[in-house]
């Protein structure tokens, strides 16, 4: 997927989760109660879902009744996988830290001065999703990657794949300090 359509999905996605997390009536800590917007998941795949994933143009061709049927199940499939993907938008987008590990060690082996760009980036930079990096690193990659190398990768960070990646970098980079709550810093990295 383009990296602008892939941006536009993750920002969509994340909102309307938003939306959804909204849906419901709350009630203050005073004891009053706020309306929900009533939009929960399934209405919103209902109402997004022709728009993002669509097989035929409207009014391209006219079908039979038959046609029509089959086209409404069709229909309802594709708003299943809306709502799954507005449901589970986070886990979209996320890499395991073991995928994470496995592309720092092919970076490490064959792009060494690449990684060390990357980390530097990642942990000096204000883009808290880490977007250069996914194209940089995707870019590296793409004529060298193997089956199991992500094309694009979301910097998420589980103390797992810190603590792991923090011996192997470390040899690149001996400045390498980890802080609480498993957030790194590049210290005086050359």
């Amino acid at each position: 997927m383009p990296a602008a359509n892939r941006d536009t999905l993750y920002s969509l996605l994340n909102f309307l989760a938003t939306v959804a997390e909204n849906a419901a009536d709350q009630q203050t800590s005073t004891g009053e109660i706020i309306q929900g917007n009533k939009m929960d998941s399934s209405n919103l795949a209902t109402l997004f879902a022709p728009n993002i994933l669509h097989a035929v143009k409207p009014g391209t061709e006219s079908m039979s009744t038959t046609e029509m049927a089959i086209h409404a199940e069709e229909r309802i499939e594709v708003i299943n996988v809306v709502r799954t993907m507005i449901d589970h938008n986070k886990e979209l987008f996320e890499v395991s830290a073991e995928l994470l590990d496995e592309t720092y060690q092919h970076l490490m082996d064959t792009h060494p001065e690449a990684l060390d760009i990357l980390l530097r980036r990642r942990f000096t930079g204000p883009d808290d999703r880490g977007q250069h990096l996914q194209e940089l690193l995707a870019s590296l990659l793409a004529p060298h990657r193997p089956q199991s190398c992500p094309s694009t990768v979301t910097w998420r960070w589980t103390q797992a794949a810190v603590c792991s990646r923090a011996v192997s970098v470390h040899r690149h980079c001996p400045a390498l300090q980890l802080t609480p709550l498993t957030t790194m810093t590049l210290i005086g990295c050359a």
